[in-house]
This record gives structure tokens, sequence and C-alpha cells, in this order.
């Protein structure tokens, strides 16, 4: 895969930025990519590393791809001539996304990459396909396979989460033929960044105290693991009960939720005390965080949970299914769901306001929430443990 004899020149960090040609907008895990990409530009990799960005070519070879960036369509901005790059054995390789063959490595290749001495890396992100498969159409479900073929080939894999590590860890112990991979793991964070116009209006937050109704919000995809269907029903039983709180749902539609969907839709408090945002932009999801009361996270599994650290970021308090993860996060300063049913769910709101109109509701302001900067240190750190004598 390396091609033709490499000029001599200082060793280089290629980040694959694949999808991202193939987008017309960057939500999710390119949006990170995207965010981690331009962080790692901005600062000195070790040992001499030059940050550049690549594409994987369906040849099976890397080709030179520029900073990947928020702004516009990148699908518009497909090259006209590819630069094919010729790696050298002092080369790093990072995939820092779950895509698989045509637009990423197989695991024939990752092989192929570290018997030439370059060494090969991955960013994980979670293990949901394989530990809650039924909530995943089967096509993603292969995605994800192939790209764990490959993952589990490489020098190392960088975890958003320690419980996203361990979850890999426990399952690679369960998994036939584990003994025949040992890539090298660790974890860091993710991170998010607020607009000014954000963080000046955090500070001007209104008092929860001696308040009888409150304004939540759920962000995140419809898809079933998130939750969303409990919550509603919790709801609609406090509103029979004559309570006037409201619920905002900031979400793309996902995948097995077209029930959900048109309940949403065609819900009678549609547009009174339930609201859908299913294409909000950056600018509007930041106006749902600095104007809401509370945020809801009731997702049964999850890798990470950026939604908390954007809502500790502005101030806005959180309640929170107990899951490892949203724990490993939010510590002692979330309101937690001991169940994501509906019934639990009713419970632990009137319990919250209550806390909350009382001002003793748990602060979400003493979450530690990372800059990309910090991410990006800890991802070189972890790439620079690895050198070539570590196979």
């Amino acid at each position: 895969m390396s091609g033709e004899t490499a000029l001599a020149r200082t060793p280089s960090l290629f980040v694959d930025t694949t999808r991202m040609a193939l987008l017309s907008g960057v939500t999710g895990i390119p949006r990170v990519i995207t965010q981690l990409g331009t962080a790692l530009a901005t600062m000195e990799a070790p040992g001499s590393l030059q940050v550049k960005f690549s594409e994987f070519g369906p040849d099976g070879f890397l080709y030179q791809r520029g900073l990947p960036t928020l702004g516009g369509s990148h699908a518009k901005r497909r090259r006209v001539e590819r630069k094919r790059i010729n790696l050298r054995p002092s080369d790093v390789v990072l995939f820092p996304d779950v895509i698989s063959v045509p637009h990423g490595p197989r695991d024939s290749e990752v092989t192929m990459l570290r018997e030439q001495g370059v060494r090969v890396f991955f960013i994980g992100y979670d293990l949901l396909p394989k530990t809650h498969p039924q909530y995943f159409r089967p096509y993603s479900r292969l995605i994800y396979d192939r790209w764990f073929e490959a993952a589990v080939r490489a020098d190392g894999i960088i975890f958003i989460s320690g419980a996203a590590e361990r979850e890999f860890t426990r399952f690679m112990a369960d998994a036939r033929g584990a003994e025949s991979f040992s890539p090298r793991t660790g974890h860091t964070g993710l991170a998010c960044e607020v607009p000014v116009f954000a963080q000046r209006a955090a500070t001007g937050r209104n008092s929860l105290q001696n308040r009888k109704s409150f304004a939540f919000l759920m962000v995140g995809t419809l898809e079933p693991r998130k939750g969303h269907q409990a919550v509603l029903d919790a709801f609609e039983r406090l509103w029979e009960r004559g309570r006037r709180h409201t619920l905002t749902i900031v979400g793309r539609p996902g995948w097995l939720t077209e029930k959900l969907q048109k309940r949403i839709r065609e819900h009678p408090q549609l547009g009174l005390r339930l609201f859908f945002l299913d294409k909000a932009d950056d600018e509007q999801l930041w106006r749902e965080y600095i104007t809401a009361d509370a945020l809801i996270a009731n997702s049964e599994a999850e890798g990470y949970g950026l939604p908390l650290i954007e809502a500790a970021a502005v101030g806005l308090p959180i309640l929170a299914r107990r899951i490892e993860p949203f724990v490993e996060i939010a510590g002692d300063h979330a309101f937690y769901l001991d169940s994501g049913d509906a019934d639990s769910v009713v419970d632990s709101i009137i319990e919250w306001c209550s806390l909350a109109s009382a001002g003793t509701n748990p602060d979400s302001r003493a979450i530690h929430v990372n800059n990309w900067t910090t991410v990006a240190e800890e991802v070189l750190e972890f790439l620079g443990r690895h050198d070539s004598g570590a196979r």
C-alpha cells in the first residue's frame, strides 16, 4: 500500500477524513473529526510528526486532503485531481471514523500497513451495534462489524470514554479468538466549544427556585436506545395531572422510530407544551440549551454523552439515566434516573422539580468540560506512547 519510493521528509501523522468528502453537512462523528483535526493541526505532534489529512481510496492507497471545515458542503469541494501519499515506516495513520470498505481500510490492509512499519490507530466511539444489536439496522451492524475487524488489527484504539474502553476489553475477553488480537487501548473524552452569545446568555440564567413549571430539553437523534418514547409517555402523564412543564426534543429523525416520529408530529400538544426541532442548526441548539431549565438524557446505552457536556458548559441542570458513561461524565453533579421507564421518569421529574424549586438540585456547573486542544493533546500523548518497537 505504500506505493512508490517516498522522498525524504519529516515523519507524518495522517488523520483520515474520508467521509468528510461524502457529506453535505457536518454533524455527529464528522463534527468530532473536524474539531479534533483542527486542534491537531495547530499543535506539535510527538516525535516531530507533521499533522496532515488524508483520504482512503478504494484502491487501498491514501490520498492528500486539506484541513476539514465545519462550514459549507464538503461534497461540493471534492478534489479534481488526487495526489497519492507515499507512506514511510516512520509515519502514523489515525482513522477517527467508523467506516468500512470501500471508504475505509479492510483488516488485511491494516495488517499490510503495519507490516511496512507504518503505525495504525483508530478512535473507538462505542460497541453498541455489537452489545445492543436490536437497536440497529442490519446494514449498520455490517458496517460496524467490518470496522471492528479492521480496528482490532491496529496498533491501538483510543476510546472516547473509560466506559467504552472497558466495554471493549470485556467484549474482547469474551470473543472467540480474542487472543489473536491485542491492540493497545486508552481513552480520552470529547469536548465542546460554546459560542460567545451562549456563554454570555448562560451567565444570566433564570433562577429555578420557587417555580412550579419547568422547560425540559432532550438532545439527540431519534433512535430506539435514546428513550424518547418513555419520556414522552411520562410527560403525557404529567400533563394529565395538570403539570404545565414543556418538553423540547432536538434531534434529526433516525432509524426504527417511524411510529414515534409520527406520534410526535401529530401530537395534540405539539407547539403548545411539546416542541420538535428536527433540523436545528448550531445556533438553534445552543439557544435551546440556554433557555431550557433542565436536560433529560434517558439513553439505555451510550459511548459517551456529549449533550451532558454541552449542558454543563452553560450551567443547564441535568437529569440522566444511571448508565456508566453518564456517571463517568457527571459524577455527583447530575440527578439520576434509576430506570428509563415512563413511571420512573415521572417520579424522577417530580422529585427533581421539588429539589429545583428549593434550590437544592445537583449543579452541573461543577462538571469538568474539556476543550478540543486538551483532547488533541491526549490523543497525541496516546499515539506517542506506542513507538515502533512496541508492536
